[in-house]
């Protein structure tokens, strides 16, 4: 009877497995970002920055984005590489780490974090 009931799952599983589109990026790996002057990427880099200045003193203007990488993890988390400058003092651009997470269908972004970084290159961009 067990035998029967597990043959009989199997076969109604089998199909819905085998419909599964192969996906590009596969949920939890971390996959570098190719185009780092990309709108979404940059509006990203942005947030992050106007998110850290509400924070802080210590005021920062946008720059660029240098590298970063993504994953899909419940949402997406971006890990960007970001060159700001300090907005009071007429030093050049430093890096940052910024986190973000985009949550769900509508999009919602979540700060979780800035730092003074060192590492500019997260993935070696391999062409």
């Amino acid at each position: 009877m067990h035998f029967h009931f597990f043959l009989a799952l199997i076969a109604m599983l089998l199909p819905l497995i085998v419909a599964i589109p192969e996906r590009h990026s596969l949920a939890g790996l971390w996959q570098p970002i190719q185009n780092t002057s990309d709108p979404k990427v940059i509006e990203l880099a942005e947030f992050a920055i106007s998110e850290y200045n509400k924070n802080t003193t210590k005021k920062l203007a946008f720059e660029s984005v240098v590298s970063g990488k993504f994953a899909h993890m419940s949402g997406t988390f971006y890990e960007l590489v970001v060159a700001a400058k300090n907005e009071s003092l007429p030093t050049p651009a430093e890096n940052y780490g910024a986190h973000v997470w985009v949550l769900g269908f509508y999009q919602k972004l979540k700060f979780l974090g800035l730092d003074r970084c060192e590492i500019v290159l997260l993935y070696p961009i391999i062409s």
